[in-house]
């Protein structure tokens, strides 16, 4: 009787216990202010670059798929089309319902969602840009120093202009000009006819142009690095030098430069452009710059304790990025001074940017995951 009066004594202890630690969690759990994102999905498979479409976005992943996101509402489930059985981290883009887009082992697709695969070319390396419709045409480029044309219902292949590096971004079309822009590694800003293919104009860098330059108001903005290869990466190293490459700005219709500007710090991305400024995420350190549109003069630096990803949502009064650790940070402009506020904490490992699609700022995982939040809402509910 005196051993089950113990062994009772001591299970209702045990219960005591658990009832405080239960206790315990929902307190704080009630004291947890409000999330202010929205998962839309988690760990899946790592993800490309996103790319809007229609109210929502298109998206590849390292499966091979196609995930469609028709609109971005809490529960929204994408639409998944296998289309490759290599990763696609390249931009989609879309024509007439049809998805063009290229994977890491060169392939080019014409996905059509209602029938499947419309054509396929196969190039000699991988493609990480975008196509591009072109008089008729679609338009891409390959890692293995060519550009493609081909006819976007048959994929008979119209012309190729061959380059002396790799071409890792997008081509970029001058509707008034019929003329296709683009650089590659070997430091070659071409202009194309698009109706033939040759090149009518180019500029030479000297340095590898790494990425896709940015076109705002008839101006191109481009960087340059002279490295092929960043040196390999250490967290003392800052990037910095006398010249670790080139800001330029080069006017689209006369293929004229109208500046160019030294760097002391390496980039691997475009600038992302406003009205008034440049802003370059640099390749070791993470630190976002802050240059003169105008004529390229550096402004500032938007700088945080953490990594930062390139930046590339934003206007004048205010702009977004996430840190390498999955933190949300905006900068609003104030009294001529950028500051800094945390918006959000997705305790999640971040490679690419995010994405600002009307009032919804929408960030990917390594993971696989997708998040979203108005900055708005986020910035009523952050401490």
């Amino acid at each position: 009787m005196q051993k089950a009066i113990i062994i009772l004594t001591a299970l209702l202890g045990v219960a005591c216990i658990a009832m405080y630690f239960v206790m315990q969690f929902r307190e704080r759990e009630e004291k947890q202010p409000p999330t202010p994102f929205v998962v839309l999905q988690l760990d899946t498979s790592r993800l490309g670059t996103l790319t809007p479409y229609r109210e929502g976005f298109v998206v590849g992943n390292a499966r091979g798929e196609l995930r469609v996101f028709a609109d971005l509402q809490p529960g929204t489930t994408p639409q998944i089309y296998p289309v490759s059985t290599n990763p696609i981290v390249a931009p989609v883009f879309e024509r007439d319902g049809v998805f063009y887009v290229g994977d890491t082992n060169g392939t080019f697709w014409a996905f059509d969602p209602e029938t499947g695969v419309k054509w396929s070319y196969k190039t000699y390396n991988q493609i990480t840009g975008s196509a591009m419709w072109c008089d008729g045409m679609v338009v891409v480029g390959s890692h293995d120093h060519t550009l493609y044309a081909f006819d976007p219902e048959t994929g008979e292949l119209q012309y190729t202009v061959e380059c002396n590096g790799e071409i890792n971004g997008s081509p970029l079309y001058l509707e008034s000009q019929h003329a296709i822009l683009f650089g590659s590694c070997d430091g070659l800003l071409r202009k194309i006819d698009v109706r033939t293919g040759s090149i009518t104009a180019d500029i030479n860098f000297d340095y590898y142009i790494p990425e896709t330059p940015t076109l705002y108001d008839g101006i191109l903005y481009l960087l340059t690095r002279n490295y092929d290869e960043p040196p390999d990466e250490d967290e003392n190293n800052d990037g910095g030098g006398e010249n670790q490459g080139l800001l330029a700005a080069i006017d689209a219709d006369s293929f004229g430069i109208l500046w160019r500007v030294p760097t002391k710090d390496m980039y691997s991305s475009a600038p992302y452009a406003t009205n008034d400024y440049l802003f370059l995420t640099t390749y070791f350190k993470g630190k976002i710059n802050v240059h003169s549109r105008k004529d390229g003069k550096y402004l500032t630096t938007l700088d945080t304790e953490e990594k930062m990803t390139t930046l590339q949502a934003g206007d004048d009064s205010r702009v977004f990025a996430v840190s390498k650790p999955g933190k949300l940070y905006e900068w609003r402009r104030e009294n001529g001074t950028w500051h800094g506020t945390l918006l959000a904490d997705l305790q999640t490992d971040c490679t690419r940017g995010c994405l600002l699609l009307g009032d919804k700022l929408i960030v990917v995982d390594d993971n696989g995951g997708m998040f979203y939040l108005r900055p708005e809402e986020a910035r009523e509910i952050t401490p």
